[in-house]
Parts: structure tokens; sequence; C-alpha cells
């Protein structure tokens, strides 16, 4: 009997438990603040001729009372304003946006222009961002320039001699044409389109050397590795190239064919030479062959 009600017995209690244990509710998030937050905490925004504002969304996440917030633009003051500098939100309503507007014609090509926008920091929900900050470029408009002619090279180290590449890979290309365009009000920001369109965007540095630059609408063509180097793909006619250029991100702009002597003002002119240096491939093999030993110099003679 004892048996039967100790049997019993405890599955009742063991019933109880999981019962009460079903039913535990567990505690919602209850705001503790308006829970205010920017949609980012950091962005990079371009910055067009048609002057188009730039739209931001401030939201929050308790929506019960109607709500004002005073927002800061940290910018410029001649170039960015904002349409707002206080948002206000109404019973239920969990977005606003700020529209960001700027006068493009105070614009320098190539300048970044740094902003940060910011409310209360009191008023951000955990995890939320009361600051955005941004970094915003103008977009470079290119216009046609010059015309490329493609030369090629290879260091022999037993002659100690620069040789045309004859029988390589590389000479596939040699006599190959490209456009070189410059970015309108500038001097120093080049595009250049070889091959089958690969595309390299460039800013001269006053030092005899292009840098590879990154902007909106950049070739994904060209990767920048962590290393420094700069590889290229591209495909002809179903043959794969690829170029690592061991200059990294850089390239050198001699004055003459003679490849002798740096250019040293920012502008390129007809008769320089655009020269990368670096190991190439054709179909996954190297060139020179069998190795890539002797550095492959890639020069583009500026028409």
């Amino acid at each position: 009997m004892k048996m039967k009600f100790f049997r019993y017995g405890f599955g009742l209690v063991l019933s109880v438990i999981l019962l009460a244990s079903c039913a535990t509710k567990f505690p919602k998030y209850t705001p503790t603040n308006e829970d205010v937050s920017w949609e980012m905490g950091s962005s990079t925004f371009p910055l067009s001729a048609d002057e188009a504002p730039l739209v931001i969304s401030l939201i929050r996440g308790n929506a019960k009372e109607a709500l004002s917030v005073p927002v800061t633009l940290d910018a410029d003051a001649t170039i960015f304003s904002i349409s707002e500098t206080t948002v206000n939100f109404a019973v239920g309503e969990y977005e606003k946006q700020v529209a960001l507007s700027y006068d493009y014609s105070k614009l320098v090509p190539g300048s970044i222009y740094n902003i940060t926008l910011s409310f209360p920091a009191a008023t951000a929900g955990p995890g939320g961002w009361y600051e955005l900050k941004a970094e915003c470029l103008m977009e470079l408009e290119y216009e046609d320039y010059k015309t490329l002619s493609n030369l090629q090279y290879v260091y022999s180290p037993s002659s100690g001699v620069w040789n045309y590449v004859k029988g390589c890979a590389f000479s596939d290309f040699e006599g190959a044409k490209g456009k070189l365009e410059k970015a309108k009000g500038t001097s120093n920001y080049y595009r250049f389109t070889v091959f089958d369109g690969l595309v390299y965007q460039f800013k001269t540095d006053g030092t005899g050397y292009l840098v590879i630059d990154k902007y909106p609408g950049y070739n994904d063509r060209v990767t920048l590795l962590s290393s420094g180097r700069t590889n290229s793909n591209w495909s002809i006619g179903g043959d794969a190239y690829y170029f690592q250029n061991l200059w990294g991100k850089y390239c050198a702009v001699y004055t003459d064919t003679s490849t002798s002597a740096l250019m040293k003002e920012n502008e390129i002119k007809s008769g320089h030479v655009i020269e990368f240096s670096g190991w190439f491939q054709k179909n996954g093999k190297y060139c020179p062959i069998p190795t890539h030993t002797g550095n492959v110099y890639q020069d583009w003679v500026v028409d």
C-alpha cells in the first residue's frame, strides 16, 4: 500500500512540477528609455552631381508616446546641411528620415569629407547608435584623355638585359590598345581600360607612382590583397589571364620608354610609360616558363 501511494503520489507531484514549469512566463524586454538609434553606426556615402539628398533613417523601439529628438550635424556647414534639427515621432511611429543635403559645386574632387550625425546618448537604446559617422566621397566623372599602347618586357638574370617577351603568353597583347581617362576638374585622378574591359583607377602622388584607388563602381576584377599586392583577372577568346602586381597597389610612371626616369609631376602626358611589375599566368601557367623567376614588366605607353 505504501509502495502504491509512493508511486502515485510521486507521479502527481512530478506532474504538478512539470505543469508549473510549462506555465512559467519569461520576462519581456521593457525599454528603459525612448530606445532610439540610427540605422547604422558608420557608412560611406557617394556624393553625386545631381545633388540628390542622402536619406538616413532614425528608428525607435518604444513608440507608446510622441517623442522629439534633437539631431546635430558635425560637418563643414558651408557644404552640408540636414533637413531638420529636431525629429518628431508621433504615437505609434517607429521610423523617421533625415535628409542630408550638400552643395556639389563646393566639393573638391578626390577629397574625403567626414561627417557625424548624433542625438543625446541618454535617448539611445541598449546596443543602439546615437552617433552615425560617415565618409562622404565626391563621385569622380571621367572623360576621354589619351590612348595607350601595350609593350611587354622581362628581365633576364643570366644576360642582365631587358628583352621583349617573345613566345610567352604576354606577347598575346603586344601592341594592344587601351583607353586612358582623366577625372573632370583634376590632374591626378585617372582610369584606364584595357583588354576586355579590365579597369584600373589611379591617382598620382607626385613621386612618379600611381596609387590604385577604390571608388564606387570600381571594377571588381582588380583585388587588393592583405599582403599589399594587387591581383587582376581577365579572359579573351576562352583563355584566362592573371597578373599579380608585386608593387602592391602602385605602378610606376616613367618619362619615356627608356624607363630610366620617374615622372615627378602629377599629370600624365603623351610619351609617359605606365609600368607594372609582377607574376603573370595564362591558363594557370606562369610566364616566363616554367617558373615565375624573373618578373614580367607590363608597360603601357601613353600615345
